[in-house]
């Protein structure tokens, strides 16, 4: 496999999984708050989230997928994806985001789908890329994923605020089915189907534990404050922006009757902003691992995610 076929086809899968990941930590929280759902309830909706934290338990399982004519990643790969339209292409002929058990079903059974789409793809990229073209592909994997946020995010955000809830969603549904079309197109080396399966899926997670030992814990709950603050983020640019349009027209909307205005503010937010900060953040982020090591990086970040969060959460009280 040439490598700019197997950059294509790890792209086109990353980029698969941030259109819903992008999706449901961008777009969503705002179009709740938009129905009027509380922000506790709209926290608590991070937790549906859980799925790719989780994923470690389920993984050894993936592993030992077996498929030699179809494809022992394509065989993992395909269906999820396919599961993933779907279900996104039924939540887009819902009423809209507020019915909230079958919404909620909805985004977990995704978040099943791409958290377990993302094991048999992590394989699959130590599987086809050889040792020189693994930095090229990790590179490749948050460019993608970057994307797929955006489009997700503060693309259907802002097609939303132009048409309507089932025309934005099934636009992601088919951007997830278009980004299927590489793996559906590729065959995996000979050399991928003849991997041997794990004998058992027990041992290999305590093999795992026992060699990460405290990484695990770090791994664990480095980023959960920055996840729960971020996915509330949204809700308050959203209240922040209601509250000013009604300044401005001295009266608020009826209910039931959404601002256009707010949602196109989010997804310039939400996509250009965000997306200039990220690709700042890890360049910035690279440099500085490689200067002060990983321990001490991980150290200096944490701290000013701590103060960026606490910043936050002052600004919200004011």
């Amino acid at each position: 496999m040439r490598t700019r076929t197997k950059l294509l086809l790890l792209g086109s899968l990353y980029l698969s999984q941030g259109l819903p990941y992008g999706f449901f930590t961008q777009a969503l929280p705002v179009l709740l708050r938009e129905q009027g759902l509380s922000l506790p309830l709209i926290g608590l909706s991070q937790l549906l989230m859980m799925p790719w934290a989780l994923k470690f338990v389920w993984a050894p399982w993936i592993d030992r997928v077996r498929a030699p004519r179809f494809g022992k990643r394509r065989a993992v790969i395909i269906p999820l994806q396919l599961a993933s339209c779907a279900v996104l292409a039924s939540l887009a002929l819902a009423s809209g985001p507020d019915g909230l058990w079958a919404l909620s079903i909805a985004v977990l059974l995704v978040n099943v789908c791409s958290a377990t789409q993302d094991i048999a793809t992590d394989a699959l990229a130590v599987e086809v890329l050889s040792p020189e073209e693994r930095g090229l592909g990790n590179g490749l994997q948050v460019g993608a994923y970057r994307v797929g946020m955006i489009i997700g995010g503060g693309f259907v955000l802002w097609l939303f605020a132009r048409t309507d809830w089932t025309i934005a969603v099934l636009a992601m549904a088919g951007c997830l089915a278009l980004a299927t079309l590489p793996i559906w197109f590729v065959r995996e080396p000979a050399h991928v189907e003849r991997d041997r399966p794990p004998p058992t899926a027990f041992p290999a997670i305590k093999v795992a534990f026992r060699r990460l030992g405290p990484w695990l814990v770090v791994l664990a709950t480095y980023k959960t404050g920055e996840w729960f603050a971020t996915g509330m983020l949204r809700t308050f640019f959203t209240d922040a922006f209601t509250a000013m349009r009604t300044a401005e027209r001295g009266h608020p909307l009826p209910a039931g009757v959404q601002d256009p205005f707010i949602f196109e503010q989010l997804a310039r937010i939400l996509g250009y902003v965000g997306f200039s900060c990220a690709l700042v953040g890890a360049i910035v982020g690279g440099v500085m691992a490689r200067t002060l090591g990983r321990r001490r990086a991980l150290i200096v970040f944490g701290i000013l995610q701590t103060i960026a969060i606490a910043a936050m959460a002052l600004a919200t009280q004011s």
